[in-house]
């Protein structure tokens, strides 16, 4: 059972880390406790939508072609990824069941995940960071919780 755990969040990855004290350092050390890396949100979107079928020639009679609707694919993959990474931070804050949980994400997503969050899940956050802190050191961690 961990004490406290640090969650790091992305629209591509998320990471855990369980903070532990030892008696002879200052410092508490940070072991990695889960990984969640969605693929999906790596893939660009041209990789995931063909260019050529569903083509129509233009309305502005230039002889382009167009692309047909906007069916709003981005904030569509976004809101699938938010959904993927509020249900890997529920599993794993159950699973680790710390007393007390700490969250960073980058603005635009942090309270769409938060949301997302089971109340028993969001019940144990004590703190939340607006920031995207998945490719900082341990140690520069630290300074933000």
């Amino acid at each position: 059972m961990a004490d406290k755990l640090i969650v790091l969040a992305d629209l591509g990855r998320m990471k855990a880390f369980r903070v532990t004290r030892d008696e002879m350092s200052k410092t508490p050390k940070l072991d990695v406790v889960g990984e969640f890396d969605n693929a999906d949100s790596h893939v660009r979107l041209v990789d995931k939508v063909s260019d050529k079928a569903g083509r129509f020639p233009g309305t502005n009679g230039s002889g382009a072609m167009s692309n047909g609707e906007n069916h709003n694919l981005k904030s569509e993959s976004e809101r699938r990824s938010i959904k993927q990474l509020s249900e890997s931070i529920n599993r794993l804050v159950e699973k680790e069941a710390p007393t007390l949980w700490y969250f960073a994400a980058s603005k635009e997503i942090n309270q769409k995940i938060v949301e997302e969050l089971s109340s028993g899940v969001r019940s144990k956050l004590k703190k939340i960071v607006t920031a995207d802190l998945t490719k900082v050191t341990k140690a520069e961690l630290l300074t933000h919780f």
